[in-house]
């Protein structure tokens, strides 16, 4: 029977073999842990002027409504004023 390379003569080399593939695994895993990780850092690089435009905006739009909400009850009470006093002031 010709050698194929792996060692079987005792059970430290086994172990030691086991042991050198899980960490040939979790070496693997590591790296495309490490390349998912810059393809985010790369996204959010370009997200983010786009993400801080949105939040002004957001932002504006809740000074616009408070605006809004300010004149529409002047509005509303001077409307109220002017019924009042032709009502009233015949």
């Amino acid at each position: 029977m010709p050698w194929d390379g792996t060692e079987r003569r005792g059970a430290e080399t086994n172990q030691y073999m086991a042991l050198q593939e899980q960490l040939n695994r979790q070496d693997d895993i590591l790296l495309d842990l490490r390349d998912t990780i810059k393809e985010h850092l790369t996204e959010s690089k370009d997200i983010g002027p786009a993400l801080r435009e949105l939040v002004t905006l957001w932002k504006a739009s809740k000074l616009l409504g408070a605006i809004f909400a300010a004149s529409a009850a002047a509005l509303a009470s001077m409307w109220s004023l002017f019924v009042w006093t032709k009502d009233h002031l015949k």
